[in-house]
């Protein structure tokens, strides 16, 4: 591999696809690796495509690929074939059989049309900004009597409306780099917020709030006048950082956290913590440790 991985996923069949710096003018490639690891095929996306701006996400069948600087998507294979979808910013519904990714907020691909529709729109014009492990789509919506609102529905379902615990302004709309919510990773849904912030870890049936203000890496993000992103991990642990620095809970209690190293904290930004890119001497793994690769 030319250079050092920037992004990565799994596909339900054990297959893996990686993102890197091509050399040249060539911008970022891609890699796809099989279930024993083995490099079946490759491809470049071509010049103006930086690889720290392309995030990866795995479908059952193959994976798609986001430029998040310039707003484009692909389509790869498992057979290896990478193609560029074309792209629909108008506001859209969700429909049954739409195949809902990440994308700037939540895209979905309409297999009926070869689409990618980039603004799907919820109830009470809420824009859909996560999806999680089930296919749900999740919106933010207004707050009520002080409290912070969710809708969730998976494409074509009726929405379900949600209160998660007492509402907490962000900056701006935003906190750093991250949605206000929901967001996360598989079963894991954030609503980020300052001071508090509202974490499930199992798809939204159970909500738990935190307030970590108080905290070794708030009060240096803070310090320097920046705000944090927030994501959380499958097991309850926190993720916290700025660019400068990331940290992760030393536990599920999250009233102490450990300093991330350089090479995490690079792979962690640049997937937009939503991906659990991680990295040792060698090798590579996109899901958190459970799958390593090894790459030049």
């Amino acid at each position: 591999m030319p250079g050092l991985p920037t992004a990565g996923a799994v596909g339900p069949s054990g297959s893996v696809l990686l993102v890197y710096a091509a050399p040249g003018p060539a911008g970022a490639g891609v890699q796809l690796y099989d279930p024993s690891g083995d490099l079946t095929s490759e491809g470049l996306f071509g010049r103006f495509v930086e690889p720290d701006t392309v995030s990866v996400h795995a479908h059952d069948e193959g994976f798609f690929l986001v430029d998040t600087y310039a707003s484009r998507a692909w389509s790869m294979t498992l057979d290896g074939r990478l193609s560029r979808l074309p792209m629909d910013d108008r506001p859209t519904r969700p429909r049954a059989g739409d195949i809902p990714f990440i994308g700037l907020a939540v895209w979905a691909y309409r297999p009926s049309t070869g689409m990618v529709h980039s603004n799907l729109v919820g109830p009470a014009g809420t824009r859909a900004v996560h999806v999680d492990g089930h296919g749900v789509l999740w919106t933010l919506g207004r707050p009520a009597d002080g409290m912070a609102v969710v809708y969730s529905a998976a494409p074509g379902d009726p929405w379900v409306r949600q209160v998660v615990g007492e509402f907490s302004d962000t900056h701006r709309g935003c906190v750093c780099d991250t949605y206000p919510g929901p967001l996360g990773r598989g079963a894991v849904i954030v609503v980020a917020g300052l001071p508090l912030s509202h974490v499930s870890l199992d798809y939204g049936r159970t909500w738990k709030t935190w307030d970590i203000s108080g905290t070794t890496p708030m009060r240096r993000i803070r310090a320097r006048g920046n705000y944090p992103a927030i994501s959380a991990l499958a097991d309850g642990r926190l993720f916290v950082g700025d660019v400068a620095e990331s940290w992760v809970a030393e536990d599920a209690d999250n009233d102490s956290f450990v300093r991330l190293g350089r090479e995490v904290t690079r792979a962690k930004r640049q997937s937009g913590l939503t991906d659990d890119l991680l990295f040792r001497p060698g090798e590579v793994s996109p899901d958190a440790g459970m799958t390593w690769v090894s790459y030049q």
